[in-house]
């Protein structure tokens, strides 16, 4: 059985490599075309669950929560703090995955279209 930390830190560290198709290469996909669409944040966030906004009073983006596991355990990706965090049970995981831009310019495209 994999622990909650062991499924943070996974997530930490695709996050954090900008590894956007899970270890998956070119030779995975039927072309380079579709491997380098499926390699970027913005194609990331459509196998998000649930976006929790973050926003100032004058509704500019602030941030998000990107729920990517719930219902035991609820993991989430939080990009005012640049942590993983991870619920189950007893004490939350948070690991930091370091600034990533292009995850943050996807969430901010993505809220400026809503």
């Amino acid at each position: 059985m994999t622990s909650l930390y062991e499924h943070v830190d996974h997530i930490r560290k695709l996050i954090r490599d900008k590894d956007w198709t899970n270890g998956m290469t070119p030779s995975d996909y039927a072309s380079e075309e579709d491997y380098d669409e499926a390699n970027t944040a913005w194609a990331w966030l459509s196998d998000v669950l649930d976006i929790e906004w973050i926003c100032y009073n004058d509704k500019t983006f602030k941030g998000a929560r990107l729920w990517v596991a719930l219902g035991g355990p609820n993991i989430c990706v939080n990009t005012m703090t640049n942590e993983v965090e991870g619920y189950w049970l007893l004490e939350p995981v948070k690991l930091y995955f370091g600034q990533n831009n292009e995850l943050e310019d996807a969430c901010r495209e993505l809220w400026e279209c809503t």
